[in-house]
């Protein structure tokens, strides 16, 4: 459910990768992978990074998590 978040934010930061987003996150890039593979659930303390590193809204964050799944 979070790929497509992940996606979009790799695109918005002109990233190359999930590596790239987890540095920029300053996380650790197994979150991400864990994240993605559906291992571990996005938590609000990442979500809070994302919007001050982004400046996208947890609403929209959350849209987005939402497009995915009814997709």
């Amino acid at each position: 459910m979070n790929a497509h978040l992940f996606d979009i934010l790799i695109a918005l930061g002109q990233l190359k990768n999930d590596r790239a987003l987890a540095e920029r996150l300053r996380v650790d890039p197994q979150c991400i992978c864990h994240i993605r593979a559906k291992r571990r659930s996005l938590g609000a303390a990442l979500m809070i990074v994302i919007n001050e590193v982004f400046d996208m809204p947890i609403a929209e964050q959350k849209r987005l998590m939402n497009m995915e799944r009814a997709a």
